[in-house]
């Protein structure tokens, strides 16, 4: 003899537009080594102007020297 269910048990996941707990715990991996290498990129191709020396690179805790420019009196034009 075989047991049928009456009706269906139904469980609503909370979600935000398509992405649910499940969907997001899969995808974290790959959007989290896509946003660095995203940053990274940014970073990269962003060394050279001088608007984001000082307002980024100079502001990091040990690589942050790099960036200051303190030039020797000596080595200054008169």
């Amino acid at each position: 003899m075989v047991n049928y269910i009456a009706k269906p048990i139904l469980k609503a996941i909370p979600h935000f537009g398509k992405i649910n707990s499940q969907n997001f715990s899969k995808y974290a991996p790959n959007l989290a080594i896509w946003g660095t290498t995203s940053v990274f990129i940014i970073f990269t191709f962003t060394e050279g102007i001088p608007i984001m020396q000082t307002t980024f690179f100079q502001k990091f805790p040990v690589l942050g020297q790099h960036w200051i420019h303190n030039p020797d009196p000596q080595d200054l034009p008169n």
